[in-house]
C-alpha cells in the first residue's frame, strides 16, 4: 500500500466502508485526521474535497454568524472571526482588531 502524504485530503469511513466525511491527514499529529466536512454536510462540500472550496464556504458562515452578533459594530471592532472548531475549521483562529486580522495556525492543513 501507498504511504499517504501529510497535508493529504482523506476519506474516513466507518466499519462497513460508509463515508463518514473527509479531513487533512497529518501522521505527526495525536489527531491524525482533522475532519471538514461530515457526511450530513450539503453535497456539494462532500463531493468536492476541495480545501479552497471548503475553506470560502466555513470562512462567509463565520462571518455571517459574527454580522448576526452585530460584529463588528461602534463599540466593538475587535473579535474573533474564526474560532476553530466552533466555526468548523480544526486548528484555525482569527482575531480581527479593526482594519487588522491576526490568523493562528495549530494544523497542517493551515
Amino acid at each position: 500500500a501507498e504511504a499517504v502524504p501529510a497535508g493529504a485530503v482523506v476519506d474516513v469511513c466507518d466499519g462497513k466502508g460508509s463515508l463518514i466525511g473527509w479531513g487533512v491527514y497529518n501522521p505527526s499529529s495525536m489527531y491524525r485526521v482533522r475532519m471538514f466536512v461530515h457526511a450530513s454536510d450539503p453535497p456539494q462540500l462532500l463531493a468536492h474535497r476541495c480545501m479552497r472550496t471548503l475553506l470560502s464556504h466555513r470562512l462567509r458562515e463565520s462571518a455571517a454568524t459574527r454580522r448576526a452578533c452585530n460584529l463588528p459594530s461602534a463599540e466593538t471592532t475587535a473579535y474573533r472571526l474564526v474560532n476553530g472548531e466552533g466555526d468548523r475549521l480544526s486548528g484555525l483562529l482569527v482575531d480581527v482588531f479593526a482594519r487588522k486580522a491576526v490568523v493562528v495556525s495549530a494544523a497542517l492543513w493551515v
